[in-house]
């Protein structure tokens, strides 16, 4: 949900990133006028966000998930080694720098490129793969910590130890990343300081309004957390702030909708406080298996 709400959804007030992600209607088709979402649309887009949930789970779900294939081959009877297919973190990673690479020649090589590289420079760089290595390390931690989630400082390098090895796998520079993500500290330095460069004043118009709300709106009134459409905005404009919720064209939270919003975010916070303070030996384990 944090991820959603903040890393996702947050993303998306960054023009570069906007930019790319409408001239390839990867989550919502371009048009010349932005209509009502449809029902095919908003399953379209849903199918999107079920996609990048896959992901995130492909490379948490254990702990040998970033394993390569060279990492796992095994001498056999018939050769000294076969090649195995690797974690499934491995190849989720895999493919989504494919994806990068043939969006990357898709924009560059279309009829459009000289216009797009004088507005945005080269789609999909170094920098963007950067910050959005750091919207899914970086922006959930801090969403976590606006929620009142504790986490230890442990918990916090390993996280980001994580995700620097996913973006070794997704084509980030080795020295890049030893230098912006060797610890939590360096990388939400770096988040910042990209933040600055990527999240500009945005101008106003309906064709800037980019897929947040559609986002928004297809994951509402959906498992396993039922949230209506209006919460989802509250819950993100809580967890972004007003001045990217503003830029992101999101409603404001009335105050009835405030009320409400203090009982959602004690609900989503309530099943991890439980996690850290049930007392019964071998409680921590047992729910690590059932998640898996």
């Amino acid at each position: 949900l944090s991820m959603l709400f903040a890393g996702l959804a947050g993303g998306f007030a960054s023009p570069r990133i906007m930019t790319v992600l409408q001239a390839t209607g990867y989550l919502e088709e371009e048009t010349a006028e932005r209509a009502p979402l449809s029902d095919a649309a908003k399953e379209r887009t849903f199918k999107r966000l079920l996609e990048t949930l896959q992901f995130i789970l492909d490379i948490m779900g254990t702990d040998d998930s970033l394993s390569s294939p060279s990492a796992q081959a095994k001498p056999t009877s018939s050769g000294p080694y076969h090649v195995s297919r690797g974690g499934l973190g491995w190849a989720a990673a895999t493919r989504v720098r494919f994806l990068h690479a043939r969006v990357r020649q898709r924009l560059m090589q279309g009829k459009d490129a000289d216009a797009f590289s004088a507005t945005c420079g080269i789609p999909i760089n170094q920098e963007d793969l950067m910050a959005t290595l750091g919207s899914f390390c970086v922006a959930p931690l801090w969403s976590l910590q606006r929620l009142g989630i504790p986490l230890s400082a442990q918990e916090r390098e390993d996280f980001v130890a994580l995700w620097r090895h996913v973006g070794f796998y997704m084509g980030i520079e080795p020295r890049i990343l030893r230098r912006c993500f060797r610890d939590y500290k360096a990388a939400e330095r770096f988040y910042f300081c990209v933040s600055s460069h990527h999240f500009l004043a945005m101008k106003s118009g309906r064709d800037l309004t980019g897929p947040a709300l559609p986002l928004l709106y297809s994951a509402a009134n959906r498992a396993p957390v039922p949230l209506s459409f209006a919460t989802n905005c509250a819950v993100t404009r809580f967890l972004l702030g007003d001045s990217l919720a503003n830029a992101l064209f999101l409603p404001r939270t009335s105050p009835k909708q405030r009320i409400r919003l203090t009982f959602v975010l004690a609900a989503l916070a309530a099943p991890s406080i439980l996690f850290d303070c049930y007392w019964r030996s071998g409680w921590k384990q047992e729910a690590e298996n059932c998640l898996r």
